[in-house]
């Protein structure tokens, strides 16, 4: 199974709704659980991770055995745009062609 996000929701809630749409759009697999009724968990699931406030964005790995906070809907903004930047540094790298022992010595002349 590939990795996927849990987005605990309430309703009414704007960033909830704004990490559902950047899910959607960055084609990512994502389960929603609205906790609006269920106060309970809401504050079990919140003193778990460790986060009070909602949406909490939660990965999970594709073996399914680890759960990874990714934060509320500012910090998943910020994971995609840091895994973003990361692909682009690499595809840049891969692109640049090695420099040769004669390119280096035209550097240091």
């Amino acid at each position: 199974m590939e990795p996927y996000f849990i987005v605990y929701t309430r309703e009414g809630c704007g960033y909830c709704e704004k990490a559902v749409e950047l899910l959607n759009e960055k084609q990512e697999p994502y389960v929603t659980t609205d906790l609006t009724k269920n106060t309970e968990l809401l504050q079990q699931v919140q003193t778990i991770f460790s986060h009070e406030t909602t949406p909490i964005v939660v990965r999970v790995d594709q073996n399914n055995s680890n759960l990874n906070l990714v934060g509320g809907f500012s910090e998943l903004d910020i994971y995609f745009n840091t895994a973003s930047e990361e692909e682009e540094e690499e595809e840049v790298e891969e692109a640049a062609p090695e420099n040769s022992e004669d390119d280096e010595t035209q550097e240091q002349e």
